[in-house]
């Protein structure tokens, strides 16, 4: 189960360990990818290239401020002021350079799991790469901006037999939400 840049890691893990040949099982049994994609549109890679100029001409922290206006709907930044102190707390306290930032976004910008994803390759090769016995899910937040619903229902098409599941919230339903993402991802489970 990975969220955000998480899902991506996921995803990448499953196709390439699903896919070792030292094992002839495929262990991985489920995947939960939850607000994430298969590959950045124009719109993520614009932020994406706004946020390094943010990184380098400024700081990791301030965008940091600018990603938590992206990750929570309107009224969590209304109703949950206690929440959202600590959220930016955290955020103003991150402990990471601007090297190790922006290889960061690298990583996400440079991101494309489709080829990987597909049942089979144009050239008639094996399915793909995370095995046919593996349940899968997709989820997303309802209002998520930062990675959009679009996209997460694009991975979601991209795999044959996957499940598709909303919850409210954005980007960060799992903290927003929390209930709903969980009971979202527990009856995925349960259903297995």
């Amino acid at each position: 189960m990975g969220v955000s840049m998480g899902g991506m890691i996921a995803q990448d893990y499953a196709a390439n360990f699903a896919n070792n040949s030292s094992y002839t099982n495929p262990r991985i049994l489920s995947l939960t990818f939850a607000c994430t994609y298969a590959r950045p549109s124009p719109f993520c890679s614009r932020m994406f290239s706004l946020w390094s100029e943010l990184a380098i001409n400024m700081s990791v922290q301030h965008v940091m401020k600018d990603v938590l206006l992206w990750a929570f709907t309107v009224p969590f930044f209304l109703e949950r002021k206690k929440e959202l102190k600590e959220v930016e707390d955290g955020m103003q306290n991150l402990d990471m350079g601007t090297p190790e930032y922006l290889a960061q976004l690298n990583v996400i910008q440079t991101f494309d799991s489709r080829k990987f994803l597909r049942l089979s390759s144009e050239d008639g090769e094996a399915p793909g790469r995370l095995g046919s016995s593996a349940k899968v899910m997709v989820l997303a937040g309802e209002e998520d901006i930062l990675i959009p619903v679009i996209l997460s229902k694009e991975l979601h098409d991209l795999i044959p037999g996957a499940v598709w599941k909303t919850c409210r919230g954005g980007h960060g339903a799992c903290w927003e939400f929390p209930n709903e993402f969980n009971n979202a991802y527990l009856d995925f489970l349960a259903g297995l």
